[in-house]
């Protein structure tokens, strides 16, 4: 986890697919750069597509949270992979994820001076083995 700038807002987001539920849900938290929580939240997200569907409905609800929360100048970091280098992608993408992607450009575009969308992989966790 790379140190947040100044002045900039670090947002994490992480997604779980249940299909056996036929739904998702997210984690959000947002720090400042001193690594002070400034909010965040959990919540449920309906399926109607693929697991990925989920991480770009994450992204949306993160775009959203900051929006009401007044900030323009954030880093959102994902450990979706595809996503991040889907929203880097100026081309047009027809899947249900483009459409997903779509709506959260437009609301960069409206709302922020500044944000970027980082791919942050996963802590790798080390067990003892005993």
């Amino acid at each position: 986890m790379a140190p947040t700038p100044s002045r900039s807002i670090k947002i994490n987001v992480d997604s779980a697919y249940l299909p056996s539920a036929s739904t998702g849900a997210i984690g959000v938290l947002a720090r400042d750069s001193s690594r002070a929580v400034l909010g965040g939240f959990a919540q449920l997200v309906p399926v109607s597509g693929p697991a990925s569907s989920v991480e770009a409905s994450g992204l949306c609800a993160v775009l959203d949270f900051a929006i009401t929360c007044g900030w323009t100048s954030a880093i959102v970091e994902s450990d979706a992979a595809t996503l991040v280098n889907k929203i880097h992608r100026p081309s047009p993408d027809l899947s249900l994820l483009g459409g997903l992607l779509s709506t959260a450009r437009s609301m960069v575009a409206a709302s922020f001076g500044r944000l970027q969308v980082c791919f942050a992989p996963r802590p790798l966790i080390l067990l003892p083995i005993r």
